[in-house]
């Protein structure tokens, strides 16, 4: 019984963690910034949570892995309740550097009740072409000092409870049957939901793992019902 309960906590706490993600990555895409590329950059770094009282620091690095000097221009927008707050730097990269500039988001930037939004876009220099990157950060109201405090403490309910409380369940029990395998798959695919949600941005990946958790835990309550 101890088990299945604690496995029963990290399935809730993983799916959660990763359905709010998911939910922050999706409102970015949709969010009402222009887009002026389909190209990706992977310079663009945004904290997961925040609290609905703190300030966080984002981060981009442009890299240059040309064998020339790049200048792009670096724009970044910041969500608000109005329009998004827009800041433009030129960064002078030399060949196969890394430059990093910082921005600060706090309550101003919160829209959408729930959310900061961030988009990164790098102005193509030769032979660097033009490229954006998005990212959503989910804020709650919670009271903790700090984003990063709750993200280590659900993520510890949902690594921890969900492998944990497996290996209790099976431990008590001496059959093993459909409802262990089925178990089975909710644990990995709630874990493989809390790894793809923790990217910040494959939102619809964890999307479709979240549906399959959901139909998991469906059948699993249906199982169980019938011992």
């Amino acid at each position: 019984m101890i088990g299945a309960l604690i496995f029963a906590l990290g399935v809730l706490a993983g799916t959660l963690l990763t359905a709010g993600l998911a939910w922050a990555g999706m409102e970015a895409t949709l969010y009402g910034f222009e887009r002026y590329t389909t190209n990706h950059f992977d310079g663009l770094s945004c904290p997961l949570l925040m609290t609905r009282t703190e300030s966080a620091t984002i981060h981009v690095s442009v890299n240059n892995p040309s064998n020339l000097v790049i200048t792009p221009f670096i724009t970044i927008d910041l969500s608000t309740p109005g329009m998004p707050d827009t800041q433009q730097v030129q960064v002078s990269v030399p060949p196969g550097q890394t430059r990093e500039l910082q921005a600060t988001v706090s309550p101003d930037n919160i829209d959408r009740k729930w959310f900061i939004f961030v988009k990164a876009n790098r102005s193509a220099s030769y032979p660097v072409d033009t490229a954006e990157a998005l990212c959503g950060i989910l804020v709650l109201d919670v009271p903790i000092q700090s984003g990063l405090q709750l993200l280590v403490i659900w993520l510890a309910l949902g690594l921890l409870c969900t492998p944990l409380g497996l290996w209790l369940w099976e431990s008590g029990t001496q059959r093993h049957g459909r409802t262990h395998g089925v178990m089975k798959a909710l644990a990995l695919t709630v874990l493989g939901g809390l790894a793809v949600g923790l990217t910040g941005f494959l939102w619809m990946v964890a999307v479709l793992l979240l549906v399959i958790t959901i139909l998991l835990s469906v059948g699993l309550l249906r199982l169980l019902a019938r011992i």
